[in-house]
């Protein structure tokens, strides 16, 4: 009614994509729509099949996670979009994640046993964000320096 869009209640828009090649054609699509800003609030690719079957025309290991990573980072800084989340930090373990699928278990930066992936480094030294400003103190580790278990 009255011509009003979901993107007119909100203060930014945001997407998923796990499909690299197509991240640039996505956000000029949506900039077509909206001058807000715009977070690609989640993406990835998994580094294993988790034994599914291999899927044709689709290679999960780390250098495949790396260089759709790498792309996905310059496509969207190539438009200047607010930021980028990646699903998922740390690869599923222990606990219940055996009701987790397969691949699904695989998207991280840090595998189960808690060494970092090469795609780790392609956001530590080619992402870097603006820092959010806050008052909020806490005693609460923000890396893993602190946290026990953690190989580096």
């Amino acid at each position: 009614p009255g011509g009003l869009r979901m993107l007119d209640f909100v203060d930014f828009a945001s997407f998923h994509t796990y499909d690299a090649g197509t991240l640039s054609a996505q956000v000029s699509a949506i900039k077509g729509w909206t001058e807000k800003p715009i977070l690609l609030e989640e993406m990835g690719w998994p580094t294993a099949l988790g034994g599914e079957q291999p899927r044709p025309n689709a290679t999960f290991d780390e250098p495949t996670q790396s260089f759709l990573y790498e792309s996905m980072l310059r496509d969207a800084a190539g438009h200047d979009i607010a930021g980028v989340m990646q699903w998922t930090l740390w690869d599923y373990w222990g606990g219940k994640t055996h009701l987790v699928p397969g691949h699904e278990r695989y998207f991280g930066l840090v595998r189960q046993d808690g060494t970092f992936k090469p795609a780790a480094a392609v956001f530590k030294e080619r992402y870097s964000a603006v820092p959010l400003p806050s008052e909020t103190r806490t005693d609460v580790p923000l890396d893993t320096s602190d946290v026990p278990n953690v190989r580096r």
